[in-house]
């Protein structure tokens, strides 16, 4: 249940919560269901920010155990934090 709309809708690993992305607010929203017997909905939580949610890619996903997320965050430091050091025809 959304008053405002939701986008990039996703079950979690385990079926039992759907996920999504408010539309205007880009929160990650999960919803506890049941389908065993009705078809049955809880009021829908907030979890956190996901940036540029607007996109039209989706910016997340959730891990088998629905106890993780990955999640595309803008990173606001343009300085590289790491080098990477490329070897060509090294053998």
């Amino acid at each position: 249940m959304s008053v405002n709309g939701g986008m990039h809708p996703r079950w979690n690993g385990t079926g039992d919560e759907l996920l999504y992305v408010e539309t205007g607010t880009d929160i990650l929203m999960a919803v506890p269901v049941d389908s065993a017997d009705v078809f049955r909905m809880d009021l829908p939580q907030q979890l956190f920010k996901v940036n540029n949610a607007s996109d039209n890619m989706r910016m997340y996903d959730v891990m088998p155990d629905s106890q993780r997320f990955v999640v595309v965050q803008d990173v606001e430091d343009e300085t590289p934090r790491k080098t990477i050091t490329v070897v060509e025809n090294w053998y």
